[in-house]
């Protein structure tokens, strides 16, 4: 009877594909969290991919009736059933020459619009991932490059946030003769005030000709022209050391020289980690590691999207594709 019923495999799906899906990615939120820990207390970072999943079930069943004659006569009768779960799970070190000129290749600066277009906040994109634009300059929190970000530089994110939130950013792609790429800015006819004072206002910060609509995107520190735009962009690794300054780490760890001060920039207030001796009641995600758990508090909603957003850019450097420039366009 047993060997009659119905395949068990379709109706392990649903339960499987969930809880798989949901445990790969805890333990992805886990080990970006760890790395992140690990290279606030100077030790290297090691990221393992799960290569390939397989799970095999079986099923057995016998039943069988007896009996015999002789000087006496006996009847017997048995039934069993076995049931075999047998996941295969592999994981691989990511590594090689390759990986880590992924992870220390600064990402294009057309991949950060990319993922403004896709619709993360200007703020958090620029900020977490420039050091500079036009010779505007970012905040840091790494020990060697620790400042604060410049005035034009708040002022310039303030006004493309302002604009983008106006739904009047938007993105295109345009090459050229030369087959290289370039991020336009174009303007409506007739604009709103507000709008045509922002614009006025990333012109000037940029240091742009303000007759001009349309200027390359390139990566770089010095402006080459006033028809240029550099973005002078952060690799992964940079990304990652630069947000371990942000752990608010046991106060004995920095007395006794394990790690350096923590150091949260004033306007970049957008990501915390928390440390406690006890495991946290809410988390989004959590580590235990020297002897503390650190963790990204669930109710901290800015961390909390900080940390997908640093969930994407591990996606961007995995994937090891070049990234097309795309055009930004601001207006209609």
């Amino acid at each position: 009877s047993l060997s009659a019923c119905k395949s068990m495999g379709p109706r392990t799906i649903p339960t499987d594909s969930f809880d798989y899906n949901d445990r790969i990615a805890r333990q992805q939120q886990e080990q970006l969290l760890l790395n992140i820990v690990r290279l606030r207390y100077g030790e290297a970072p090691l990221f393992l991919n799960v290569n390939s999943m397989i799970n095999s079930y079986s099923r057995q069943g016998n039943v069988g009736i007896g009996s015999s004659f002789g000087g006496g006569s006996s009847q017997s009768a048995n039934i069993g059933g076995s049931w075999t779960d047998k996941p295969t799970i592999t994981y691989t070190p990511m590594s090689g020459a390759a990986y880590s000129q992924s992870l220390l290749t600064p990402l294009p600066p057309a991949a950060v619009f990319f993922l403004v277009q896709s619709g993360w906040s200007v703020d958090r994109a620029l900020r977490e991932t420039t050091n500079a634009i036009n010779g505007n300059m970012n905040s840091a929190a790494s020990p060697m490059r620790r400042q604060e970000s410049s005035v034009e530089f708040d002022s310039l994110l303030t006004a493309i946030q302002r604009i983008q939130q106006g739904n009047s950013l938007g993105l295109k792609m345009d090459e050229r003769e030369d087959k290289s790429h370039t991020i336009d800015i174009f303007f409506p006819d007739d604009p709103a005030k507000s709008i045509a004072d922002d614009i006025a206002i990333v012109k000037k910060l940029l240091k742009v000709n303000p007759e001009l609509n349309s200027f390359p995107l390139l990566y770089g520190l010095i402006q080459e022209s006033d028809e240029s735009v550099m973005v002078q962009t952060r690799s992964t690794m940079e990304i990652l050391i630069n947000l371990s300054y942000h752990i608010e780490v046991p106060e004995e760890h920095f007395i006794n020289g394990l790690t350096e001060e923590t150091f949260i920039p004033k306007h970049d207030d957008s990501f915390h980690i928390y440390s406690s001796k006890n495991k946290p009641e809410s988390s989004l995600v959590s580590v235990y590691t020297r002897g503390h758990w650190y963790y990204v508090s669930d109710n901290d909603l800015t961390s909390k999207n900080t940390f997908s957003f640093i969930q994407m850019i591990m996606s961007l450097t995995e994937a090891g594709q070049a990234v097309v420039s795309p055009l930004i366009s601001i207006g209609n």
